[in-house]
């Protein structure tokens, strides 16, 4: 009794586990052509550094309004960052203080 028992709780775990067969109407992504990569759209306010760089050794308090309507973030020594890459954006790094340490684009 426990071996038909056992045996009729498996036979639906293989049959899970079973392949499928192909569909022949559907399409492999395999057999898809490759296409060419399509250009990229430029960057409409790009990141320059070094239009920044008089801001080093400043107070981020002075930076603030120049930054107004950019994609910028400010960052502390301790702060999370993510590893997004956003070419138009401005990253300020900035001490305990709130001076300004460094201005990098990403």
């Amino acid at each position: 009794m426990f071996k038909i028992l056992s045996l009729a709780l498996l036979v639906p775990f293989c049959l899970a586990c079973a392949p499928i067969a192909p569909d022949d109407t559907a399409v492999s992504q395999a057999h898809l052509p490759m296409s060419s990569p399509q250009p990229q759209p430029a960057v409409e306010d790009s990141c320059d550094p070094a239009q920044w760089a008089g801001f080093i050794g400043s107070s981020v308090e002075k930076m603030r309004p120049a930054l107004e309507g950019r994609n910028a973030r400010i960052l502390s020594l301790r702060s999370i960052r993510t590893m997004d890459y956003l070419p138009s954006r401005i990253n300020v790094d900035i001490d305990n203080a709130g001076n300004v340490l460094g201005i990098w684009c990403g």
